[in-house]
């Protein structure tokens, strides 16, 4: 059994984030005074059933920026520099 300190680890996450899922009902566990104990299995099906899949970030936000950047002057487009 695992404590939630050692799932958290297991799952790169904070032991409060393991608490939470623990009383969303996502991540099964039991009860002992104020710890809990996790089945190791028990990680390892949250792992591979609901957490979300790893998603690269979105290189948007890039695209964002360079919008806003002046463009330089091409034959097409003569800008006029003061």
């Amino acid at each position: 059994m695992l404590t939630t300190h050692e799932a958290a680890d297991r799952l790169g996450i904070k032991p409060r984030s393991v608490v939470q899922l623990i009383k969303r009902d996502l991540l099964a566990a039991v009860k002992h005074g104020r710890d809990y104990s996790i089945d190791p299995a028990e990680v390892e099906r949250y792992i591979t059933e609901r957490r979300p899949p790893h998603r690269p970030k979105s290189y948007s936000s890039v695209g964002a920026a360079e919008s806003r950047m002046p463009s330089a002057p091409d034959a097409a487009n003569p800008q006029t520099v003061i």
